[in-house]
């Protein structure tokens, strides 16, 4: 009896050690844009390019490696499409346009910049910017769901906003966008927003503030 309990408990650890070496790998896959393409490379360096159009950019890889989001661009149009690799599904199946239907309806999509995941994969968020200023738009990967986050948004430099990935503030965002009418005339604060769309607080109101508490947050908290 205690061989065969040895035996199982071997065989659950194994089991267990190999899907946290696969979880590992999947990980440590990045993503880039080649020449309008998107190319995936794994943890021991090979690369697989995943799309041929020259029309694509801005890929960003979840937190756990298994899915890819980018932005294709459209020809002759002024809006721009959000497309999800995901690579848990057979090659046949794994690419979809996940831009919201009814939000191109609403003309409320245009010119799309950094979708992010959020830290489950669940959720993506994309900013874009179909009058004067821009929108978050975060987009259920489940349902395919979309809604609204933020309105008056102006993108932060070197990327248009954050997804915090980990630590305390995990899922949630940064974006840069109107105060809301809390000080006279039109001023834009660095607010601390949850995934639902609500503001937490101000995090800074100047770049080098936030810079700061980006710093805080670890290099590797936003992605």
């Amino acid at each position: 009896m205690r061989n065969r309990s040895l035996v199982w408990t071997t065989l659950v650890l194994g089991v267990l050690l190999l899907s946290v070496a696969q979880s590992a790998a999947a990980a440590s896959r990045t993503v880039k844009e080649v020449a309008g393409s998107i190319l995936l490379t794994e943890s021991d360096g090979s690369s697989k390019q995943l799309t041929a159009t020259g029309q694509d950019s801005m890929p960003s890889v979840s937190l756990d490696g298994k899915k890819i989001v980018f932005v294709r661009s459209l020809d002759g149009q002024s809006r721009d499409d959000v497309w999800l690799i995901d690579l848990n599904k057979p090659v046949d199946r794994q690419i979809s346009n996940i831009t919201p239907p009814e939000l191109i309806a609403q003309h409320l999509i245009a010119v799309i910049l950094d979708p992010q995941f959020s830290p489950d994969a669940a959720t993506v968020y994309f900013y874009t910017e179909p009058g004067n200023f821009g929108l978050i738009v975060s987009v259920d990967l489940e349902s395919r769901g979309a809604k609204v986050l933020a309105h008056g948004v102006v993108p932060i430099k070197e990327r248009a906003f954050d997804v915090i990935q980990a630590g305390e503030y995990a899922g949630d965002l940064i974006i840069y966008k109107d105060s809301e009418k809390l000080t006279a005339g039109r001023l834009f604060l660095y607010w601390l927003v949850n995934p639902q769309g609500a503001n937490i607080a101000i995090v800074a109101d100047k770049e080098d503030d936030l810079r700061l508490f980006r710093e805080q947050l670890g290099g590797a908290s936003t992605k």
